[in-house]
């Protein structure tokens, strides 16, 4: 029998949610990681390929679309036990060092908007589906003529 995640929720195509999982030292400050099974379970995300961005649910602030952090997905797996463990129903886990470095933005701002885990969380997926090389090919040639 195939095991049941409970996340990411895909509410609208390529937007989901999640709750943060916690925060482990394998993963680099511009990666996020989610359970590989759950990934590939629960959503069209593809692992190592895939940025997305992320939101808050409760109390995020808005910024325009190009001042967003972009990150890359990581499957997490038998490779990133101390990952992995923290995404067992497909939770997503954040790094250790964006922590640190959010905490101590925080700390003179607003120390209740560094993350917590149990905290929902929306991932933004339409950065890799919309923004590929096709796409911008498109784009130039649109506004600028044929590109060579």
């Amino acid at each position: 029998m195939e095991k049941q995640y409970r996340y990411p929720i895909e509410f609208v195509k390529h937007y989901y949610i999640s709750v943060i999982g916690g925060f482990s030292p394998e993963l680099d400050r511009r990666e996020v990681g989610i359970n590989r099974d759950a990934i590939q379970y629960n959503t069209e995300l593809v692992g190592y390929h895939d940025t997305v961005i992320l939101r808050r649910v409760r109390g995020g602030k808005i910024k325009p679309f190009f001042m967003k952090r972009p990150y890359t997905l990581i499957p997490l797996d038998e490779q990133t036990p101390a990952s992995v463990e923290k995404s067992r129903s497909g939770e997503v886990v954040l790094s250790e060092k964006l922590l640190d470095e959010l905490e101590k933005k925080n700390i003179i701002r607003n120390p209740y908007m560094t993350p917590c885990i149990g905290e929902e969380i929306l991932i933004n997926s339409t950065v890799t589906k919309l923004l590929n090389e096709r796409w911008l090919e498109r784009m130039a040639a649109k506004y600028f003529g044929r590109v060579n």
